[in-house]
């Protein structure tokens, strides 16, 4: 399909979308580059968020598959929630995928280890705004990580990462997983009675001073010296069920 011109699916599709990016606060631009595309990529097919009697339609009238499921998950609908508005041929589909092969590793076995609990750290104290690493209970180990014995929960504790975390939210935190800038990680600083106090912000860069790292409610950035930093570690999933 090249023109959406009285097609109803098309124009709630948009409709849907727009919603919902109001409701989190999310920007256009930004979840076009978050899913691999140039910054105009979703305002060509959404147009203009509030549009007036002078503005332009929409530019594309499609979008593939691959991007609009990294879309539902940027904006929290469920799996096929966007697709299904589509029919076959309004979706350019990414070309079929291809396995990647390699040589199977000597000594290894097929299957998943067995599940098995992690330790799922929920809060204590805010006193300072941040997690009381206290182990309340244990949690089921994601699959991927059941031979990784660093890995644990955290239970997000305030609304200082809205929109992308909310109270209550269960992050998993994977300390030896590499970091990279604009990622979301756990920072330990050390606290009272020789424990440690853990934030989750998303992490900037480095200065002289310490770690830059910004919250998203209120967005304000935030210095943390490098002797006051215990562990960081980046936030590697979510479960926003809580």
């Amino acid at each position: 399909m090249t023109d959406d011109q009285g097609d109803p699916r098309i124009k709630a599709l948009r409709e849907v979308m727009k919603k919902r990016i109001t409701e989190l606060g999310l920007s256009v631009r930004g979840i076009s580059r978050q899913i691999g595309n140039d910054a105009s990529f979703l305002q060509d097919f959404l147009g203009p968020m509030k549009p007036t009697k002078n503005s332009k339609g929409p530019k594309k009238h499609s979008i593939n598959i691959e991007s609009m499921m990294k879309i539902e998950k940027i904006l929290r609908f469920e799996r096929g929630e966007l697709s299904n508005f589509l029919e076959p041929d309004d979706v350019h589909s990414a070309s079929v995928p291809t396995p990647i092969k390699r040589k199977f590793p000597l000594n290894s076995s097929t299957g998943l280890p067995a599940s098995r609990k992690i330790p799922l750290y929920a809060m204590v104290n805010l006193r300072t705004g941040g997690v009381r690493m206290s182990q309340a209970a244990e949690f089921e180990t994601p699959i991927g990580l059941e031979t990784n014995d660093n890995t644990f929960v955290v239970v997000m504790p305030d609304a200082t990462m809205r929109p992308a975390f909310d109270v209550g939210h269960k992050l998993i935190v994977q300390p030896d997983a590499p970091i990279s800038a604009s990622e979301f990680v756990f920072i330990e600083v050390a606290g009272d009675d020789n424990q440690t106090e853990g934030f989750v912000r998303r992490l900037i860069g480095r200065s002289e001073e310490g770690i830059k790292t910004e919250t998203l409610t209120p967005a304000e950035e935030v210095i943390i010296p490098h002797g006051d930093i215990v562990s960081i570690a980046p936030v590697i999933a979510a479960l926003f069920r809580k």
